[in-house]
């Protein structure tokens, strides 16, 4: 599934990037790479959203999100449960 076709609230991880090399690069270097997971904080119709990737909230649009490909995190090891714990916080 593409990460802009995820639902809010949930956490996905990533498995691939399909983007132009530059694109790619600084997705890297913001910290987005395969492996990770990303929690999807708010998402708008139009297919941009915020997307929490290790502390950090970055806003997506919906055309780099085409070119992201993510699966469903799995339960109880998830960054989402750690957020609850804490009291339900998205890090605002």
């Amino acid at each position: 599934m593409k990460l802009y076709q995820c639902e809010k609230g949930r956490e996905y991880q990533i498995e691939n990037i399909r983007l132009s090399g530059q694109m790619a690069k600084r997705l890297e270097v913001l910290g987005l790479t395969p492996q990770t997971s990303v929690l999807v904080v708010n998402k708008k119709r139009c297919g941009s959203m915020i997307i929490k990737v290790r502390g950090a909230r970055l806003a997506v649009g919906r055309g780099i999100g085409k070119g992201i490909e993510v699966t469903p995190f799995c339960p109880g090891n998830s960054l989402s449960a750690e957020i609850e714990k804490k009291g339900g916080s998205y890090g605002r």
